[in-house]
């Protein structure tokens, strides 16, 4: 399995220091600035998400960037939420040990954006005990690492991990989602 360590850090590190306003405004700069392609939105589209190709050492070097509009209409880039970017750091892989694979890559690159961003402030454990997100919240973003473990369904279990760069509002609005979701489950408990 291909890891690409330095990308990781080199995208971290350049997310950190971008200067977002967090509008679909920034993904041009953004994917010049990481030597990323993308194809621009379709101003007449209803879907918001955007294709990247990276330059980052992997099997799959396409991603994604998310936008919300309330209103197709409404569409102005400059004034249009930009959710995050989402990109491959590892091969999409089906070979070998998957799981060792993709806890090795895990560590390893965590132990890499660490030393980049300090130490991490989200951690997500899934219930095989497996680390499934470790983050860093910014000043400017919110930056993630993302496994996605094998699920043993057919065809084959497919494994990676992804880097996601998410804008801190957004990130603040899916927390809050998330804690309501807990306490509601809490009191049907």
């Amino acid at each position: 399995m291909q890891v690409d360590y330095d990308g990781a850090v080199r995208i971290a590190r350049l997310a950190a220091a971008f200067d977002w306003s967090w509008t679909v405004a920034d993904v041009e700069p953004f994917c010049a600035a990481a030597g990323w392609r993308f194809e621009p939105f379709p101003k007449t589209s209803k879907t918001l998400s955007l294709q990247v190709t990276t330059d980052l050492a992997v099997n799959r070097q396409d991603g994604l960037a998310r936008a919300s509009v309330l209103e197709v209409k409404r569409w102005r880039p400059s004034r249009t939420m930009l959710n995050d970017f989402s990109v491959y750091i590892t091969d999409v892989t089906t070979v070998g040990d998957v799981d060792a694979d993709l806890t090795d890559a895990f560590a390893g690159l965590t132990a890499r954006l660490t030393s980049e961003l300090a130490e991490p402030t989200r951690w997500s454990t899934g219930d095989d005990g497996l680390d499934r997100e470790v983050g860093w919240e910014l000043p400017k973003s919110v930056i993630v690492l993302s496994a996605s473990y094998p699920v043993q369904s057919p065809p084959k279990p497919t494994g990676a991990i992804r880097l996601k760069l998410i804008n801190p509002v957004y990130q603040a609005f899916n927390d809050a989602a998330a804690e309501y979701e807990r306490l509601e489950e809490e009191d049907e408990g």
